[in-house]
């Protein structure tokens, strides 16, 4: 990790870089559910294409799996964004960047009460950051 660069902001980078892979991703994986669910349709309404004299129950069962394999993972990520990014990127506990005393994430004092630094008004998941 880069000294220079504060706790704070080194889980805020890693954050969006990882939000980034998800949406991405995300989208691939859409595509790709489209892709297959197209097909399906396709052969359904083109029986004698590629072979299928008669849509049998082992393909339709493979195309609504592939469409569901593809389509459902991304569609969770994004719902739960939030909680797979703070999975993925987990925050330190919660402490005092001068004296590492815990705090609080409840917390309404801009102070440490162990040792007076001041602090910035943070989100409850990030670590304190002590002001410049």
């Amino acid at each position: 990790m880069n000294p220079s660069i504060s706790d704070g902001i080194w889980i805020g980078r890693m954050r969006t870089a990882a939000r980034i892979i998800i949406r991405v991703g995300s989208v691939v994986l859409f595509i790709l559910a489209g892709e297959a669910a197209l097909s399906w349709l396709y052969y359904a309404m083109n029986p004698g294409m590629a072979g299928f004299s008669n849509m049998s129950l082992s393909v339709h069962i493979y195309y609504a799996s592939m469409t569901l394999l593809y389509g459902v993972p991304p569609l969770l990520f994004l719902l739960y964004e939030p909680a797979v990014l703070r999975w993925i990127v987990p925050s330190p506990d919660t402490k005092c960047p001068s004296c590492g005393y815990p705090i609080a994430s409840e917390s309404t004092s801009d102070m440490c009460p162990e040792c007076g630094v001041r602090l910035r008004g943070i989100p409850n998941d990030a670590l304190p950051l002590q002001d410049d």
